[in-house]
């Protein structure tokens, strides 16, 4: 088999082999317990290298070839060259990925095994970000998602046979997701009169403010509210929002964000805004200062949910209007936050006409005695001899 060696040492009892092996990915030296002086001891030298890199066969040049380093990158500028937010966050995430597997002496998609998988995932939730926080549990199960996409060309490539990150939920469940709170009349008031000052400051300074009603109105993502101007049709009344997954929706434009739209036309503005790399967190911090738990994505959560207690919207019409190509991902989004309010009908339709008294309440003695009624239990605590229960008839 190429690529294995037998030979002696001077002064050595026992046959040396060199191998490569694909376990730590370089090429082996090793003393075996095979003796010189035993008849068969080459081709158990031999024999024994053999067996050592069965698992792997690869040659020098291929090895190298299938290091992380050498294109695990290329591959990801490559498959989402045309998705730049989505190659943006993967070479994020591979940037920890690769610190990890380097740390953990991972060289090449062979050696990893489903425990460095869960270990990964310990090992995430302890690094901290740039906040101060600990990254979370859902943001480690995202990084192996990316580590399962690579996997998964590896394989194609013949770098490793299998996917140890497959169902690794199975091994480490999500965290659960808090709930995302809709704005309430009220909290838009507070949030419109704390960015009011931030929109006299002209580009870029007044992203916020603008892409708050962008988003309130039209109930589109963060990402999406930086709309080029010529993807505005002011005759037709249209927008065309460039949402995730690389997809152009186009929307009628609300008649309240009419006003805004045209101020920003008639400034010479080229987009609505720009938005700072890190937008979200800073709207958060926002939030933050007015006491208000909302995140901005919440102003997606207000639109869904007012179309969905809305009696004139159909569904279809509701997941036209914010882009949802999925029934279950839309009806997340409003099932779990319907308002008190909208639940009234469901209140009246189990109306039973009757109120149920609590168990062992003046009430309740009332009507026993109003009825004649007496409960078949006697004060000693045992059941009341009655008579007895009438024997069922079976039928043909």
């Amino acid at each position: 088999m190429q690529g294995i060696s037998v030979y002696k040492r001077a002064g050595r009892p026992c046959w040396y082999v060199a191998y490569d092996c694909p376990k730590r990915a370089k090429r082996v030296c090793e003393c075996t317990d095979v003796r010189l002086d035993d008849p068969r001891g080459k081709f158990a030298a031999y024999a024994y290298a053999r067996e050592k890199s069965a698992s792997g066969t690869a040659r020098t040049g291929e090895r190298d070839l299938s290091r992380w380093d050498n294109w695990v990158e290329a591959w990801l500028k490559m498959r989402f060259a045309y998705q730049k937010a989505t190659l943006t966050s993967y070479l994020g995430s591979w940037k920890y990925l690769s610190a990890y597997l380097t740390f953990a002496n991972i060289p090449t998609p062979r050696s990893l095994v489903h425990q460095n998988v869960v270990d990964y995932v310990l090992w995430r939730e302890k690094q901290v970000k740039r906040s101060g926080r600990n990254a979370g549990r859902n943001t480690a199960l995202k990084n192996v998602k990316l580590l399962s996409r690579v996997m998964g060309e590896a394989v194609r490539r013949g770098f490793c046979t299998g996917n140890p990150c497959s169902r690794i939920t199975d091994a480490v469940p999500k965290a659960p997701a808090p709930l995302k709170q809709p704005f309430t009349n009220e909290q838009i008031a507070i949030v419109r009169a704390a960015l009011a000052d931030r929109m006299a400051r002209g580009a870029p300074e007044d992203w916020m403010p603008i892409a708050f009603e962008i988003a309130v109105l039209q109930g589109c993502r963060l990402s999406a509210t930086s709309v080029p101007m010529d993807r505005i049709n002011f005759e037709t009344r249209e927008i065309t929002f460039h949402e995730k997954g690389d997809k152009y929706q186009v929307v009628a434009i609300h008649d309240e964000l009419m006003p805004l739209l045209e101020r920003l036309r008639d400034e010479g503005r080229k987009e609505t805004c720009i938005l700072p790399r890190w937008a979200s967190r800073y709207f958060s911090e926002k939030m933050e200062q007015l006491n208000l738990p909302q995140t901005f994505h919440c102003t997606r959560v207000t639109v869904i949910c007012r179309l969905g207690e809305a009696s004139g919207v159909s569904e279809q019409l509701a997941m036209a209007y914010v882009g949802h190509s999925s029934w279950a991902v839309h009806k997340g989004y409003h099932f779990r936050r319907i308002r008190t309010a909208a639940m009234k009908p469901c209140h009246a339709a189990l109306d039973y006409g009757v109120t149920a008294p609590a168990s062992g309440s003046r009430q309740s003695r009332g009507v026993r005695r109003a009825t004649g009624k007496s409960s078949p239990v006697s004060s000693s605590g045992r059941r009341k001899s009655g008579p007895p229960a009438p024997a069922l008839q079976a039928t043909g």
